[in-house]
């Protein structure tokens, strides 16, 4: 979850921006079209993370049972 800050950061970088999420870095990346990059970390769980790469809950059970 991100901080409240964090949000208010990412939304104030206004419209056309470009939101990248690397998983592997738990970091979100984020650049507006004046050229403003900001990056945010974040942390999920292993079991979220792996819910996350699998796809959702069904890719995730389909796989372990």
């Amino acid at each position: 979850e991100l901080p409240q800050n964090d949000i208010n950061e990412l939304f104030a970088l206004g419209t056309g921006t470009i939101i990248s999420i690397d998983l592997e870095k738990q970091q979100i990346v984020a650049e507006n079209s004046q050229g403003e990059k900001k990056e945010f970390s974040f942390e999920l769980n292993p079991f979220d993370h792996e819910l996350v790469i699998s796809g959702g809950w069904l890719p995730y059970a389909d796989s372990k049972y």
